[in-house]
C-alpha cells in the first residue's frame, strides 16, 4: 500500500481520473492499492520528499522535481497547451498570440496558483517576473484563481479552457470567456504519476509503467481524451497518444518525450 495526493495539478473530472487508475492499477504487476489523501501541492512536494512511499498524479516534469521524485516514463494525461484566459469583455486588452512579455508595459495582473507548473518558458517568465502576478497557494488555489477571474479581480488567468469552463458548469457561473494562445505555451502539457525518490517510490513506479503495455489502460487512456477535451482538442492530441504506444510490447518500448 502506498500513499497518492489526490490533488492533481492539472485536473480532471473524476470519473475519468477514476476510471484512468482504475485500469493502471488493476494491470500493475504487483498489484498497487494506494490510499488518498487531499492537500496543497506546496505540502504534497514537502510529503514526498518525507515518505518513502508518497506519490503524486496529474504532475508536470520539470529538472528541479526530477532532482526529488521518481516520474513515470508515460503520461498519465496530455493537456493541449495551456492559454491565457479572460473574461470576453476583457478581450480587447489581449493581442492573439499574447506573449507575457507584453506584460511589462501593461497594467494587466495575471492569476497563477502557487506550485503549479504551467510548462518550462511560462515558469520561467513566472519566476523571473512575478511582479505581474497574483499568486495564489492553498488546498484550492486552482479554483479561487479560476473566481477571482470571474469577479474581475484579475485581468486573466493561465489555465485550460476545458478546466475554466468545467469549473463555470460546476459552480453556476456562466460569464463568457476568451482561450488567448499564448507564444510561451504552444506545445501540450505532459502530466505524470511521481513518487518519492526511494526503492519504494521506484518499484511503486516501475509497476505502474508497466501496466501501460496492457492493452485496456492504453484503450482508456484514448477515451479519456477523446472524451474530456472534444474532437477538436483530441486531433491536435492524437499523434502524441498514438506515439505513445509504438512498440509498447517489447522491452525497450518508445517513450513519449514532450
Amino acid at each position: 500500500m502506498y500513499s497518492i495526493v489526490n490533488n492533481p495539478e492539472y485536473v480532471v473530472d473524476e470519473a475519468s481520473m477514476i476510471n484512468i487508475w482504475d485500469s493502471i492499477l488493476t494491470h500493475s504487476q504487483p498489484r498497487l492499492s494506494p490510499t488518498y489523501q487531499h492537500m496543497s501541492l506546496t505540502r504534497a512536494w514537502v510529503e514526498l520528499t518525507k515518505y518513502p512511499n508518497a506519490c503524486m498524479v496529474n504532475i508536470i516534469k520539470n529538472t528541479k522535481r526530477e532532482a526529488i521524485a521518481e516520474f513515470a516514463d508515460y503520461p498519465f494525461s496530455i493537456f493541449p497547451p495551456v492559454r491565457l484566459i479572460a473574461l470576453a469583455k476583457n478581450q480587447h486588452k489581449f493581442s492573439r498570440p499574447f506573449s507575457l512579455q507584453n506584460l511589462k508595459n501593461s497594467n494587466l495582473r495575471v492569476g497563477v496558483a502557487k506550485s503549479r507548473s504551467y510548462g518550462i518558458e511560462v515558469d520561467k517568465f513566472i519566476a523571473e517576473n512575478p511582479e505581474y502576478f497574483f499568486v495564489r497557494g492553498s488546498e484550492s488555489s486552482m479554483s479561487k484563481i479560476i473566481d477571482m477571474l470571474l469577479k474581475e479581480r484579475v485581468d486573466a488567468i493561465i489555465d485550460f479552457s476545458q478546466i475554466v469552463l468545467g469549473h463555470q458548469q460546476d459552480t453556476a457561473q456562466l460569464q463568457p470567456i476568451v482561450s488567448i494562445p499564448l507564444q510561451e505555451a504552444a506545445e501540450p502539457v505532459f502530466s505524470y504519476a511521481a513518487c518519492a525518490n526511494t526503492p519504494t517510490g521506484k518499484a511503486i513506479i516501475a509497476a505502474i509503467n508497466q501496466s501501460y503495455q496492457h492493452p485496456e489502460v492504453q484503450q482508456t487512456l484514448q477515451t479519456f481524451h477523446r472524451y474530456y477535451f472534444g474532437e477538436q482538442e483530441y486531433r491536435l492530441l492524437a499523434p502524441y497518444l498514438d506515439k505513445l504506444f509504438i512498440d509498447n510490447h517489447s522491452s525497450n518500448a518508445q517513450k513519449l518525450k514532450p
